[in-house]
């Protein structure tokens, strides 16, 4: 059997289940219509259009990132971590407005500035 682990964000699928066994042994495709049949609703979040897997989504098989997509061959015993990409991160670096001053004691765009401070428009 394979166990596979739910994120917390699915787990409305699986009955509030952090994982579940289903049969391995096939293709990772089989594997997701068997967790379909355990977690009605789940291949919905974990396939986009055109049946292939979410670009949202990465799935580890044993600790390893899949490479090869839905005909990844999955082995009888292991582990599957389906990981949903982390939002955030660094803030978006705006322009400033030209003549519109950045800082105490640096001066507008458009005027001389001190060597590698560069205006963004």
């Amino acid at each position: 059997m394979i166990t596979v682990f739910i994120p917390t964000a699915f787990r409305k699928f699986s009955a509030n289940r952090g994982q579940v066994e289903v049969a391995g042994g096939s293709s990772l495709r089989q594997v997701i219509e068997r967790l379909e049949a355990e977690c009605p609703g789940i291949k919905e979040q974990l396939l986009h259009e055109g049946g292939i897997i979410h670009p949202g989504l990465a799935i580890f098989v044993n600790d390893e990132q899949i490479t090869q997509g839905l005909i990844e061959q999955i082995p009888e015993e292991g582990t599957i971590r389906i990981l949903p990409a982390m939002g955030g991160g660094a803030p978006t670096v705006t322009s400033t407005p030209p003549d519109t001053d950045v800082a105490a004691g640096l001066q507008t765009c458009g005027a001389r500035r001190p060597e590698g401070l560069h205006c963004m428009d």
